[in-house]
């Protein structure tokens, strides 16, 4: 396991990057798709997994989110699955994603979009400030929008895509 920047050049300990592994356990290439499988692995054999994490003092491996969720706000680096488990820790909050979208000022701004426990009422300020405790101020989604419900997959998961359509098609 080696954690590697955008360039795929390995980083040091405790920074963040791209997850990569080689080994005999993985698979050998993607079926009847070379593009797909040049893509993804490097000529010494190493697989870049989409992950992105890093490698802690003891080599223990922390992921941090998915590199295609991942958004530039401000010129930040912006992981909407750090934000998500923060704002998931409010106990008013049953479901939550967020997303990265187009600004024309910060290049892209967060969307979180999230479900109330049932018989809660939370206003988007209060939902903020809790956000305010616990993150830097550019992680904090520019926009909150409380939804009756969120898409799923079929393996119950938050269907981003389909979200970030549905925002899309719906303002």
């Amino acid at each position: 396991v080696q954690i590697v920047d955008e360039m795929r050049n390995p980083v040091p300990i405790g920074e963040i990057g791209e997850v990569a592994l080689r080994g005999h356990c993985l698979f050998k290439e993607y079926s009847e798709n070379p593009q797909a499988t040049n893509e993804v692995f490097s000529a010494d054999g190493w697989f870049f997994t989409g992950d992105v994490g890093y490698l802690d003092a003891r080599g223990y491996l922390t992921l941090v989110d998915r590199r295609k969720e991942m958004y530039i706000s401000g010129g930040y680096n912006v992981y909407p699955r750090e934000i998500e488990l923060h704002i998931a820790q409010h106990p008013g909050i049953e479901l939550v994603a967020v997303i990265g979208v187009d600004d024309p000022v910060m290049g892209e701004v967060g969307v979180a979009c999230y479900t109330l426990v049932p018989g809660m009422n939370l206003s988007v300020d209060l939902i903020r400030s809790f956000c305010r405790a616990g993150l830097a101020e550019y992680k904090i989604p520019r926009h909150f929008i409380p939804m009756q419900s969120l898409p799923l997959t079929p393996l119950g998961k938050i269907d981003k895509p389909r979200l970030r359509q549905e925002l899309l098609t719906n303002g």
